[in-house]
């Protein structure tokens, strides 16, 4: 899979303009937030221009710092690179790649380099997709259930349906 055809999936998922108070990552269009934008460009950034994010920016920020800036490119198993990349998106590259080096059994701290990468070959990547799986969904259970912010009438169940539907669309059978 290109990285055109998953930052595609990722847009696909992410859809356009989004400012839902229960939303813990405030406004977004395409999936960046205000905060990305802001700190892609390098300066503060309004809601308006979240608005106005074009679809070539967005796929530029998504190439730099959610594939080729966390090294997730590097990973073989092209379903296995997407569903980090997703991850990363998500919930962000340094928990994504937290979460694959806690099911490879490699050293923990974040970066992905030549000894997680190494690790990762001894496994099967099925089986380390469904373990980033079972993080993920750790993760957002502690979101759910510790994050005031979502404690409004329906901010739990939209969240909790949106964030299943997303990760089990990585389901991978053994």
């Amino acid at each position: 899979m290109s990285i055109k055809e998953i930052i595609d999936g990722i847009i696909a998922r992410e859809g356009g303009f989004s400012n839902r108070p229960s939303d813990l990552g405030g406004a977004t269009r395409y999936g960046i937030t205000l905060a990305k934008l802001a700190e892609w460009r390098r300066k503060p950034v309004s809601i308006r221009d979240v608005k106005r994010l074009s679809m070539k920016e967005a796929r530029a920020i998504y190439e730099k710092d959610f594939i080729l800036k966390p090294k997730f490119h590097l990973i073989k198993d092209e379903r296995l690179r997407e569903h980090l990349i997703d991850c990363g998106v998500n919930s962000g590259t340094m928990t994504a790649v937290l979460w694959l080096q806690r099911a490879v059994g490699t050293v923990v701290d974040g970066k992905l380099g030549p000894k997680t990468l190494a690790a990762l070959a001894t496994h099967d990547p099925i089986n380390i997709s469904n373990r980033v799986m079972c993080e993920r969904f750790e993760h957002y259970g502690r979101i759910i259930t510790d994050d005031s912010r979502l404690q409004d009438v329906h901010g739990n169940d939209d969240h909790a349906k949106g964030w299943s539907v997303r990760a089990t669309s990585f389901l991978r059978e053994v």
